[in-house]
């Protein structure tokens, strides 16, 4: 999040302080990234700021970070199976707006 909030130069808000981020190095960003709108977290109370991130989350995270909203349309590299419904409007977004390259993102046999 702190990443995110940076690269998209965003002013500071104050949004709910889930319970475990209190305290956190991050908690300030992540209050930002909520009050954007561009995260959630998983329930009122918990955000989970040393949880690993899926490519999936981060791509919806940055086209909400971009104020685009999800397109529906086909997606056809190799894994697109794969990717969850609820993401697939998020990654075609991202890739109609050149944000990512479906090539390398999705399809990279090196990709975690």
């Amino acid at each position: 999040m702190t990443i995110l909030v940076k690269a998209m130069k965003l002013a500071p808000k104050t949004g709910p302080v889930l319970a475990d981020i209190e305290g956190d190095w991050a908690q300030s960003f992540i209050s930002t990234a909520v009050a954007y709108g561009i995260v959630r977290g998983y329930d009122a109370s918990h955000f989970g700021p040393n949880d690993p991130v899926t490519r999936e989350q981060i791509t919806a995270m940055v086209v909400r970070a971009a104020n685009l909203a999800p397109v529906s349309g086909p997606l056809s590299f190799t894994d697109s199976a794969s990717i969850d419904p609820w993401a697939r409007g998020y990654v075609t977004a991202a890739i109609d707006d050149g944000i990512v390259n479906s090539l390398k993102l999705f399809c990279s046999a090196d990709a975690p």
